[in-house]
């Protein structure tokens, strides 16, 4: 009885949950703001540090993204519409960014961030948050 009791209660707590407005077959979709960035020197003493930046990046489900500023360059500036397309993989989302060299940006959610790395020497990354 006390068995049957613990289960009903289980059930109405997984029934109460309140179910999230992000699309599970794609993390990445909504707009996010550029809050934070990670340079690393060469010693590993760097860390992901405040910016004061406007820079948007919208994700939309079929596969585009929109921004007004350079996604493939590491910068906080909001000055230029760029849009483009990214990709799912197994682990995180990819961007191509096509300059006088093709480079690869790798996207993924961590702890509820996008995190954006790019194609540096040393570790350099741009934390956004879903607005």
């Amino acid at each position: 009885m006390a068995r049957s009791i613990s289960v009903i209660f289980f059930m109405l707590f997984l029934c109460s949950c309140k179910k999230d407005d992000i699309n599970p077959n794609n993390a990445l979709e909504g707009t996010w703001r550029l809050i934070e960035m990670y340079a690393d020197p060469g010693d590993g003493s760097g860390d992901f540090r405040p910016v004061n930046s406007q820079k948007n990046i919208t994700f939309k489900a079929d596969g585009t993204y929109s921004s007004n500023g350079n996604v493939c360059d590491f910068s906080t500036m909001a000055n230029e519409d760029t849009q483009g397309n990214y990709l799912a993989l197994d682990v995180g989302y990819q961007i191509v960014c096509e300059s006088e060299f093709s480079t690869e940006l790798r996207l993924e959610i961590r702890e509820g961030y996008l995190i954006v790395s790019f194609f540096c020497i040393e570790p350099c990354q741009q934390k956004f948050q879903r607005i």
